[in-house]
């Protein structure tokens, strides 16, 4: 004869099993138990992770990820203005990091907030995003890390 799954449990368990929840119990003790086991569950299942590792110091950052436009044969034309607007965010930590990928296949900027308004109304000054020579393919909100102190140094090529 083959065995159940519950075939070890004894049968007055069983019992209760097949009668839970229990109908002599009140049905306010089911509801407050039910509550806090939802209340429980929905605290697990939406607590966030600490906002820093330890050692660690992280601030939500936009990062916007661009391709070539329709326009980027006006790059040449437009590059010193592109840099001037470029230095002036980062002079006033609006734009953390920023530069094009190798292959010229597109360019990543990283900027200080994580609000994604903010960033489109620096983006529609900046000249290569308004004259189309690159348009936004992709932004994330992004929790950047780094150690306390540790600043990215240029390697020598």
């Amino acid at each position: 004869m083959p065995q159940t799954k519950d075939a070890n449990v004894p049968n007055s368990q069983r019992a209760s099993m097949r009668n839970w929840p229990n109908p002599s119990d009140p049905p306010i003790r089911y509801h407050l138990d039910m509550r806090f086991t939802l209340i429980l569950f929905g605290t697990l299942l939406f607590a966030q992770s600490p906002a820093s590792p330890p050692g660690m110091q992280c601030e939500n950052r936009t990062l916007v990820l661009f391709t070539r436009g329709p326009n980027a044969a006006r790059q040449k034309e437009l590059a010193p203005a592109h840099f001037a607007y470029m230095n002036r965010q980062m002079r006033a930590n609006k734009v953390i990091v920023a530069g094009p990928f190798s292959g010229g296949e597109g360019a990543a900027i990283v900027f200080a907030s994580s609000d994604w308004n903010e960033v489109q109304l620096l983006l529609k000054g900046e000249p290569f995003t308004s004259a189309g020579v690159i348009q936004v393919s992709d932004h994330k909100t992004w929790m950047a890390c780094q150690a306390p102190g540790a600043h990215v140094t240029p390697t020598a090529q």
